[in-house]
């Protein structure tokens, strides 16, 4: 197994990207089994023929991917210019399989183009439209009909409407739907999802709750325990509290003590004083348990830190990563440029790694996959035996 990546950066003409694909034809010295290409969408006019002279080049079995705000590639994530990442793989003996899915307001069977059997021990990458495809719905879906499955990917970003975002299917652009690719037999991909918050005070367990608002934790209004909180917090989580609070929805209820990493993390979207109700983004039934949580930028790269050092323990040294981080870290989070890239780059050096800014990521937490935000989703791929 051998995964590759290169980078176009700009001016960026046809000869540059042909010469760029040839060198990752090169480096990776075998057949091309797929092939993911991330374009800026500073480069929109210029997509039919980045994907064209790529797909020429290279000829994989499969090539997807999607035009975005920013590309990552190795060290670099390239966010204010145009730029293209292209990442090649040579996986023998795993089968590659990619379906253009897409949504039907129907009773049953509501995605369309899904595969009927996934492997139980395979991985999941999708790359999906943010405004005409359901990711939430999806990974539910996923969750449900493919148990334990792992998914990663993001959604495209760069376009404010349907229609703006292109998703790469082998020589197809497309602007709606989703590209799902399965990778099956001798390959593992380990996931990293890092949400880059820490839980403050102590869990609740929601007693009173209708769809997302929450009334009452653990017996007392919702506002009450947010403000008791803050007044029991040191100075520096006073100051995190004043650019917003999270919430966190534990995962698996069964564990006796939660920690960073049990929760699913949403918004705090609104607080109603007269009643004491708060409303977050995700539906929160009665009976489960939440805390709140910060998130700044030391805790976000603390914690992406942590992770790969866990990973690394784990699984030892990948053969390369996708990195599917959100538009909102890099530069808007961060007060240095390519953070995230070279967390990875310090935990596995010279790790071929790719990957852009996204509308919104997908990896899982515990065994069920999620939408997410503000996240860094990585998947680190190793081979499950000699090839």
């Amino acid at each position: 197994m051998k995964i590759v990546t290169s980078l176009a950066l700009a001016p960026i003409n046809s000869a540059d990207i042909e010469s760029k694909a040839h060198a990752a034809a090169t480096d990776l010295q075998a057949p091309a089994d797929l092939v993911i290409l991330f374009v800026s969408a500073y480069l929109q006019e210029e997509i039919p023929e980045i994907l064209a002279t790529v797909h020429d080049v290279l000829k994989p079995k499969v090539l997807t991917g999607c035009s975005s705000l920013g590309v990552i590639a190795q060290t670099k994530e390239i966010e204010q210019s145009p730029a293209v990442s292209i990442c090649a793989m040579s996986l023998p003996g795993v089968t590659v399989h990619a379906t253009h899915v897409t949504y039907g307001k129907r009773k049953h069977n509501i995605f369309h183009g899904l595969p009927e059997i996934i492997p139980a021990e395979s991985g999941i990458l999708a790359l999906a439209d943010p405004y005409s495809f359901p990711s939430d719905a999806f990974s539910s879906h996923l969750n449900t009909r493919f148990p334990g499955i792992p998914c990663i990917g993001g959604l495209a970003s760069g376009g404010q409407a349907t229609g703006v975002s292109h998703l790469f299917y082998n020589t197809e652009i497309l602007e709606k739907g989703a590209i799902v690719v399965t990778l099956s037999g001798p390959i593992h991909m380990h996931t990293v999802v890092s949400q880059g918050c820490r839980p403050i005070g102590v869990p609740y367990t929601v007693t009173k709750s209708e769809e997302n608002t929450i009334e009452e934790l653990g017996g007392q209004p919702a506002l009450q325990r947010l403000m008791q909180i803050v007044s029991d917090a040191n100075p520096r989580d006073q100051e995190l509290i004043k650019n917003g609070v999270q919430i966190g929805h534990v995962i698996d209820e069964h564990k006796a003590e939660f920690e960073r990493g049990d929760f699913l993390i949403r918004n705090l979207t609104e607080i109603n004083r007269a009643s004491g109700a708060i409303t977050v983004g995700e539906i929160t039934e009665v009976g489960s348990t939440v805390q709140f949580h910060v998130r700044d930028a030391e805790t976000a790269a603390e914690d992406l830190t942590e992770m790969l050092l866990l990973a690394k323990k784990e699984i030892g040294t990948p053969a390369g990563a996708l990195l599917f981080t959100c538009s909102g870290r890099g530069t808007r989070l961060f007060s240095h440029t390519d953070h995230d890239a070279n967390a990875i780059d310090e935990i596995f050096p010279a790790l071929s790694t790719a990957g852009f800014f996204c509308a919104g990521e997908i990896g899982p937490i515990g065994e069920q996959n999620f939408v997410h935000g503000y996240t860094a989703s990585i998947g680190l791929f190793v081979p499950t035996h000699e090839n």
